[in-house]
């Protein structure tokens, strides 16, 4: 077999590494990596995940390519090295692939060596001492992980798309101008997501009740997007709405809908309390605005008394005081 293209080989190399990020994500959780656990913890992201990953991910690679391309085992090798840059050296290992080196996880060394290796090129000038391997790894997990990241997407495909209501149609989340309308097609010159699960939408959409589902028939070839759960196609046609009831059959989807309604109950009640809040603060107000009423009641009908007082009353207390003065 000739040499893999940089299309193969960046699509082998990518994939590995998700499958092993996605199980080393798993294996966190679970405690599974004892008193690294910390160091892991402080270095999710970029090449420290790879840190020491050499051996699982040739062996994932090792097994893609033989599922992939069917090579013979001189053809698709396991190499155990040093590797050797900038004066450093550490026990490695890599794929030889067709006599071409294949390091998924040469990246691991940017921070220690302080230089820049690319995943993709031949690095074959920093491995001394090659020899093939024959440790055993177990990787089960991983090629679970990759089986579900190679799924096959082709035209014709039936996907699911995440999209909200608007009036009798739909339009894109983030974008009411993309107007989506059931038994007509949907154009994108930069492609329509979609996934080929409804739970997948989860990963981009946490409250399912807060979405509606279209089922969408894939009318141009599609592609993968960077993550594993999107795909992309510049041409769909809108089949249905899928109703939630429907959706619910993936129990990941119907966990989902469970934590919504859970949380739906939630704001409820605290929507709830604060109206009580509300309501009793407005009580509140009113008891003192009725008390105040009647203090300027009070207050007003002073003058009142008083008028009376200088206009009626006391000039008949005069007329009667003069009358008895004139007796």
């Amino acid at each position: 077999m000739e040499k893999l293209t940089l299309e193969q080989k960046k699509y082998i190399i990518d994939t590995a590494r998700k499958a092993y990020k996605i199980v080393f994500k798993e294996k966190l959780e679970e405690g599974d990596f004892w008193t690294r656990q910390i160091y892991y913890e402080e270095n999710t992201y970029g090449e420290n995940i790879y840190f020491e990953a050499c051996v699982t991910v040739s062996s994932l690679i090792h097994h893609i390519i033989n599922v992939k391309f069917g090579l013979s085992d001189s053809e698709n090798q396991i190499i155990d090295c040093t590797f050797s840059a900038n004066g450093y050296r550490y026990a490695h290992t890599y794929n030889l692939v067709c006599d071409e080196p294949i390091d998924a996880t040469i990246d691991q060394f940017k921070n220690r060596t302080r230089m820049d290796f690319s995943i993709y090129e031949n690095n074959s000038q920093y491995y001394e001492n090659n020899t093939p391997s024959d440790s055993e790894t177990d990787i089960q997990r991983e090629i679970a992980a990759f089986n579900s990241l190679d799924r096959k997407i082709s035209k014709g495909d039936l996907g699911v798309k995440a999209v909200a209501k608007l009036g009798e149609d739909y339009c894109l989340k983030n974008n009411i101008e993309s107007i989506l309308k059931i038994g007509e097609v949907f154009k994108s010159e930069h492609g329509c997501s979609y996934c080929v699960k409804a739970s997948e939408t989860l990963k981009y959409y946490e409250y399912p009740y807060a979405m509606k589902y279209l089922e969408i028939e894939i009318l141009s070839e599609p592609w993968k997007g960077d993550d594993e759960y999107s795909c992309f196609a510049s041409e769909v046609k809108v089949v249905r709405e899928i109703p939630l009831n429907e959706l619910r059959e993936d129990h990941v989807f119907n966990d989902a809908c469970i934590r919504n309604e859970q949380k739906l109950k939630e704001n409820q009640k605290q929507f709830e309390s604060q109206m009580q809040e509300i309501r009793a603060e407005r009580e509140k107000r009113e008891k003192i605005s009725e008390i105040k009423l009647k203090h300027i009641k009070k207050i007003a009908i002073l003058p009142l008394v008083v008028t009376v007082v200088l206009l009626i009353i006391l000039p008949l207390v005069l007329y009667y005081l003069g009358v008895g003065q004139a007796e």
